[in-house]
């Protein structure tokens, strides 16, 4: 036993810092041995498993070594529950009790950050998705006035699914990133730079995952800094990480450039008759919603595999040629315009971008039948029609592979627990073959029950 993991043992002694420093704190020799396997992977940056049902004291065991380390942490977690509990409670209460610090941090995505640079914008144009919006837009200016977070589930009043987010919040298409006027004061700036000076990083799945699969850069430069990351509520890592492994066209997509270009093109480019230019490029989009819906006869919430759908490839064709060439036109507006502001020349770039992955898919439309992978994985092309919008998905039938390189980029320890990881084999043992081979980790990967 090397010194650091004797000194994780003795913490969870009968006489060791917990027992003495925390009230009603009792050892539990499973949460001893989970600890002291979190530490064995963080000395020798490997890859652990454990299974901890609920009372072994998880949180406990993997936060005791990151602390006594004073290692670079990123903890994961799918529940915004756990993610308050891990930053308001347990970091806290274990410094305390082991006389050691530890600087802790929580990193969001970027639409949990009010924008302000799209909320001065906002304002400034006085568009209102409802009758009552000023009053809770109002909450949100005074929040924004005086907070140093930013944090849109802070602001009272103003529910979490109100329709003024997505006006006053920012996507990785419309941030300016460095190019914004408000970049150095920027909440989520100021969050990442939080992020990359702590000890400890409490983070989400969804958050870590589009990082991972390089779709976001929220974490871009703390990842690779890391000593050890820690995967709670590891079972439903699968599941999350299959959308952000696959190739996805929304057509919520079209509609979110629409709204957010007429508005920047109204704003700095006021001679442009864009309400006519972009109720075009909204008439094309309707066309391909209806299409699916009437002719092809799709109901809505149905998920449904491309390649069956009798007439497909024919029914989509004019459509998405129509699509398309709308989007070109715009773009085309837009391009001309560039050099007048940072914003015109930003969706100028968003719509070449846009068009770029519509006339992809308008190819796979062509042929679905013949995709057959991603990214080398043997995938399934699939498509969801809803109400309002319409999800076409190249998704992988794995995500061992996708996973498992993403993973080796880097020279992290990984631990990864949940209270319900393993199957039952006959003789009631614990069987972690599925999980393993789920997220491709080695099959002689340690795992603990």
């Amino acid at each position: 036993m090397s010194e650091f993991t004797d000194s994780v043992a003795k913490v969870f002694e009968p006489d060791g810092a917990l027992c003495r420093r925390i009230e009603g704190f009792r050892r539990r020799e499973s949460q001893a041995e989970f600890s002291l396997a979190v530490a064995r992977a963080l000395e020798e940056r490997s890859s652990v498993v454990v299974e901890a049902g609920t009372g072994t004291g998880k949180t406990f065991a993997y936060l005791v070594p990151a602390i006594l380390s004073g290692s670079k942490t990123i903890v994961s977690t799918a529940s915004k529950t756990l993610q308050d509990q891990l930053y308001n409670k347990d970091v806290s209460r274990l410094c305390s009790a082991l006389a050691a610090s530890a600087d802790v941090a929580v990193l969001k995505g970027r639409n949990n950050y009010i924008c302000k640079q799209r909320l001065e914008s906002f304002v400034a144009q006085g568009l209102m998705p409802e009758r009552d919006s000023y009053s809770r837009l109002k909450k949100i200016m005074d929040y924004a006035r005086i907070s140093r977070v930013g944090d849109k589930n802070e602001v009272p009043g103003v529910p979490e699914n109100d329709l003024l987010w997505p006006w006053v919040t920012s996507t990785k298409e419309n941030c300016l990133g460095s190019k914004c006027p408000h970049f150095e004061d920027c909440f989520l700036t100021q969050a990442r730079r939080r992020a990359q000076q702590a000890n400890i990083v409490i983070v989400n799945h969804h958050l870590f995952l589009a990082d991972l699969s390089l779709k976001d850069d929220t974490m871009g430069s703390i990842l690779p800094e890391a000593d050890l990351v820690i995967f709670d509520e590891a079972h439903k890592l699968h599941d999350i990480g299959i959308d952000y492994f696959s190739e996805i066209l929304s057509l919520r997509e079209v509609n979110n450039f629409i709204e957010d270009g007429r508005v920047v093109g109204k704003a700095h480019a006021p001679s442009v008759r864009w309400d006519d230019e972009f109720l075009a490029l909204r008439n094309e989009l309707l066309k391909l919603h209806q299409t699916l819906h009437h002719r092809l006869d799709i109901d809505f919430e149905t998920e449904v595999e491309i390649a069956s759908i009798e007439g497909f490839s024919e029914a989509v064709a004019e459509p998405m040629k129509g699509l398309t060439e709308a989007l070109k036109h715009v773009a085309g507006i837009f391009l001309k315009l560039k050099d007048a502001h940072e914003e015109l020349a930003q969706a100028a770039d968003r719509a070449d971008e846009l068009l770029t992955r519509l006339n992809e898919w308008k190819a796979v439309f062509a042929s679905p039948e013949t995709v057959k992978t991603v990214g080398g994985t043997p995938s399934v092309l699939w498509m969801k029609l809803t109400e309002q919008n319409a999800i076409f998905s190249n998704t992988p039938l794995s995500l061992a592979e996708s996973f498992a390189k993403s993973r080796a980029r880097t020279k992290n320890a990984w631990v990864y627990t949940s209270a319900t990881i393993s199957t039952r084999r006959a003789d009631g043992s614990a069987d972690f073959s599925y999980f393993l081979g789920e997220l491709g980790l080695a099959k002689d990967t340690p795992t603990y029950s």
